[in-house]
């Protein structure tokens, strides 16, 4: 029996197989992992992209209407590729300051698919040395729920968010003309 147990050692048939058997399940999760955490990187830099196009585009303008604001938000909704289109939460704000109060107030505000615009007049925090004097800001802001198998490890990654501050490039700030509400012939 000991004669067995030495020889049953020294034995080293299928010793690679065993290896393998041993090592495939983590070299697996690492690649699956690897593929996933790529995705995560490309989809949070299309979210990023999508809130500073909508600012871009309207930094661009001196006025804005319901209409314009619809072809901006579809045309920066494409840039995410979503499966469906009201996935991907986008909202667009002219933020002022108030010269006597020093406080920043939402201008005008327009939301779509599910984020709605900011209530006029009420007060938003503004990031630190944003804000020009007598001027105004673009605030967009976007949000995408991520689906991933990983879920559980990557947790932060299951609804991306963006925000993105533009000056007006023509003006002091961007006008909103028109009514806030869809006229009916966009």
């Amino acid at each position: 029996m000991i004669k067995l147990l030495r020889e049953f050692k020294k034995n080293e048939d299928g010793l690679a197989a065993i290896e393998f058997a041993l090592t495939l399940p983590l070299l697996t999760i690492l690649y699956f992992g690897t593929i996933e955490a790529s995705m995560l990187v490309e989809a949070d830099r299309r979210v990023t992209s999508t809130a500073s196009t909508i600012a871009d585009l309207v930094a661009r303008t001196r006025e804005v209407n319901y209409c314009e604001m619809e072809d901006i938000f579809y045309a920066s909704s494409r840039i995410i590729r979503s499966k469906s289109k009201g996935q991907v939460k986008m909202r667009i704000s002219s933020i002022t300051e108030d010269p006597n109060t020093g406080k920043n107030t939402v201008e005008w505000s327009q939301g779509r698919n599910g984020m709605s615009g900011l209530p006029e007049g009420s007060e938003v925090t503004v990031d630190a040395g944003i804000m020009p004097s007598a001027g105004s800001v673009i605030l967009a802001e976007v949000e995408y729920p991520y689906d991933t198998p990983f879920q559980y490890i990557y947790k932060s990654a299951s609804n991306l968010k963006q925000h993105f501050y533009l000056r007006p490039r023509q003006s002091n700030k961007v006008e909103w003309i028109g009514p806030t509400t869809n006229p009916g012939n966009c």
